[in-house]
């Protein structure tokens, strides 16, 4: 896929936190490709010191990583004034609506699927650069930084943000829906067991009551028989 930052004089510096040497260099080999000057991390703690150094125009940063996890990197990334407006993009290996809430709820601008297809990976990229335009390209007067890239720079971090609330809304929306799912099942699974044991407790008062009339019955026909039999003997014995 060929895009618009292959042609740029001044490529765009993306920070990669990767601690996979394999995923590292083949996003590395894809990236450059791309056109975009790359350096690479396996730790967050490393990333951190290199972005206070350089500030890269965009970092990539995986959500599994040894130490600081990606999310605690976003945070720290966010909870800083030079490094705030940067944007994140997290890359995430597990399907998952915790997963995905933990990855906005540290501030990350966007995220995406390490599986997903590397047109869509370039693509999502130049998306967020093309949005992060810095206030180095505000125009100067008497050599203070115009206000027009600050406000560029806030009404993006406010599109972001909005985007990752609607996000966040309807994964936390999803997430109690499935919890309602699974309480009405689990109901429905209590009631006909409810209903299995009424039924086994029907079918035994029903045998529990047979078994009480056929009692009751010889009781009654136990007697008659006494009776029938001391006759018997009365008559033989009149007879002899």
């Amino acid at each position: 896929m060929e895009t618009n930052s292959q042609y740029i004089e001044d490529p765009k510096h993306i920070l990669l936190v990767e601690d996979s040497p394999t995923q590292a260099l083949m996003m590395q080999i894809l990236l450059e490709g791309a056109g975009y000057e790359v350096t690479t991390h396996e730790r967050a703690v490393d990333a951190l010191d290199a972005i206070n150094e350089r500030l890269p125009d965009l970092v990539i940063v995986d959500f599994i990583l040894p130490g600081m996890r990606g999310d605690e990197f976003a945070q720290r990334m966010k909870n800083n004034n030079v490094t705030r407006q940067i944007p994140i993009l997290m890359l995430i290996a597990q399907e998952g609506d915790a997963i995905q809430i933990k990855a906005l709820d540290s501030g990350t601008d966007s995220f995406l699927s390490k599986n997903e297809d590397q047109d869509i990976l370039l693509m999502r990229i130049e998306r967020m650069l093309s949005r992060s335009d810095s206030d180095e390209d505000s125009p100067r007067v008497n050599g203070q930084v115009f206000k027009r890239g600050r406000i560029r720079a806030l009404l993006r971090r406010k599109f972001f943000q909005e985007e990752n609330h609607r996000i966040l809304k309807e994964l936390k929306e999803k997430e109690l829906e499935a919890v309602r799912a699974r309480a009405a099942q689990e109901a429905a699974e209590a009631k006909n067991r409810l209903l299995e044991e009424l039924e086994r407790s029907h079918a035994e008062l029903k045998v529990a009551k047979e078994i009480a009339e056929a009692a009751m019955q010889a009781v009654l026909i136990k007697p008659i028989k006494l009776i029938d039999l001391q006759k018997a003997v009365e008559q033989h014995c009149a007879l002899t």
